[in-house]
């Protein structure tokens, strides 16, 4: 050693410096680990799904979704992964909801399968950050400690240092894991956004079933006031209906059916036609879980006529149909007391591709129209006059009302109870029976309380010659919402005191056929 040559090296023992190059080729490791492998996404797909990975420094799993992000706490020591599912490819915009069916595990396997592939290369890529910070770490360590001197066992020292690092960095990560790791953290999963609406539903709808059934008595006192009210306030527009049938839409998974079966047997309904949209996710297992449902439907005591809306999957119709009340409808006609429905389910299922209403409503009232169309083109010209033409989306049943010629026109899906009179038809658009569901709170008022959707439902008034000729209109706060005042329509139908006597007039043909009556 040259006389005179600083002496720091041999200051600290050989021990301390060789943990001091440990620990910063260790720091490095981990840097390099997070650092590569959460900026450099690992991707799989398989031309329908894409699947993208990266690391993050939590020790948990997130999963982004368009509706939320749900999250699995591992509950192990070290990083975690985040998962990004997209759709490459979605169905052609012609194909209809009931073509094919959809098999939701296949795509969660499908998918599952794309994430392994992807976090195996994710997992490389982590490995190879950690080496690489570990030698970067290592050269650091060789820089600050002898910048002027270089050499083979210096070098080698620097590598061996680096490695080391690295490899206690994803041994540490590793064996955290595996010893904390938590093989129930799939039953810790939080979410938020809608998705965190979804998951939380059974306790959600439990407390909307409890309220809704307390709340059926206000509805009945509600319609039978109403009637008597409007039936002494102008005795001379009241209508001796001779079939009263009730519309109903957009239930969304909420058991109100104590609500309508107490109007049904106040007011004297004969039966139910229902617009649609009866579970709120669009799978099989809904209806199947919720046998309040199905006694529910079965309680009214009345014909239940169903047509398919976007939300109702081929399972929930399958399970419908075990319902002895139920008559279900797509391109068929059923007669009720003398009253003809034609029903056409909805051409759509809710997150099955196709075209999106908010970004492409032309296209959507497109499908809903040729769907129209195709159901009177194989339509059964035997199959008798058509009273009432029923279609969940309003761009549906309005084509088909025409096709048809059909004096009553009924729909649903809008939320948003809508009613046109004209000269030939009547248009309703009924709102929401089920207050839209876990979605019922839709915002704020200028006051800062939250503002519910309301519930409503119609009942439509024939008289014996099958025409339409009163509507009332219910429209009320939900039941989870205050009572508060209710606000109620009424509106007479084209009312002719001359229809009365039409039936008691003989045709002036003899070759004429039989008026057709109702009730």
């Amino acid at each position: 050693m040259r006389a005179g040559a600083p002496q720091y090296g041999r200051r600290v023992p050989r021990p301390l410096r060789a943990l001091a190059a440990g620990l910063l080729s260790l720091v490095c490791a981990a840097g390099g680990a997070l650092g590569l492998g959460s900026v450099w996404a690992s991707g799989a797909a398989d031309g329908q799904w894409s699947v993208q990975t990266r690391v993050v420094p939590q020790s948990r799993i997130e999963i982004p979704t368009s509706i939320g992000t749900a999250v699995f706490d591992t509950h192990a020591w070290g990083p975690g992964a985040r998962v990004e599912v997209s759709a490459m490819a979605l169905p052609p915009v012609g194909r209809r909801a009931d073509s094919a069916f959809i098999d939701i595990d296949g795509q969660i396997a499908d998918i599952q399968r794309l994430a392994e592939d992807a976090l195996v290369a994710t997992a490389w890529k982590t490995v190879a950050g950690a080496v690489s910070g570990g030698l970067l770490g290592g050269l650091l360590w060789l820089a600050v400690r002898s910048p002027s001197r270089s050499g083979w066992r210096r070098m080698r020292n620097t590598a061996l240092a680096g490695v080391t690092g690295a490899g206690l960095c994803l041994a540490g990560w590793g064996a955290g894991s595996l010893l904390t790791f938590d093989e129930e953290y799939g039953d810790k999963l939080q979410a938020d956004g809608l998705l965190a609406v979804g998951l939380s539903a059974d306790g959600l709808l439990d407390e909307l079933n409890s309220r809704d059934q307390k709340y059926a008595g206000y509805v009945q006192s509600l319609s039978t006031y109403i009637s008597r009210l409007r039936d002494n306030a102008t005795p001379d527009r009241s209508v001796d209906a001779a079939v009263k049938v009730m519309l109903i839409s957009d239930m969304h998974g909420r058991n109100v059916y104590p609500q309508l079966a107490k109007v049904i047997e106040s007011q004297g309904v004969d039966f139910v036609v229902d617009a649609g949209d009866l579970v709120q996710w669009g799978t099989g297992f809904e209806l199947r879980a919720r046998p309040d449902l199905q006694s529910g439907i079965e309680s009214l005591g009345v014909p239940y006529v169903f047509v398919k809306g976007n939300h109702d999957s081929s399972l929930t119709i399958e399970a419908l149909d075990q319902i002895p009340n139920v008559r279900i409808l797509d391109r068929d006609r059923v007669e009720v007391h003398g009253v003809g429905v034609f029903g056409v389910s909805d051409p759509r299922l809710y997150q099955d591709g196709g075209p999106v209403e908010a970004e492409q409503p032309f296209a959507v009232a497109q499908m809903e129209r040729a769907a129209a169309q195709d159901a009177v083109t194989l339509m059964d010209p035997e199959a008798g006059p058509t009273d009432v033409a029923v279609m969940h989306h309003p761009a549906g049943a309005r084509e088909l009302g025409t096709q048809l010629d059909a004096p009553t026109w009924v729909s649903g899906h809008t939320h948003d109870p809508a009613l046109e009179v004209a000269d030939d038809h009547v248009d309703i658009t009924v709102g929401t029976t089920g207050a839209a569901g876990i979605r019922t709170f839709n915002g704020q008022g200028e006051d800062g309380d939250v503002v519910s959707t309301p519930q409503s439902f119609d009942i439509l008034g024939f008289n014996r010659l099958c025409e339409p000729v009163a509507l009332t209109r219910f429209s009320y706060p939900d039941s989870l919402s205050s009572v508060g005042n209710a606000l109620v329509t009424y509106q007479s139908l084209r009312l002719e005191a001359a229809q009365a006597q039409r039936l008691d007039e003989e045709p002036e043909d003899a070759s004429e056929e039989p008026r057709r009556t109702c009730g």
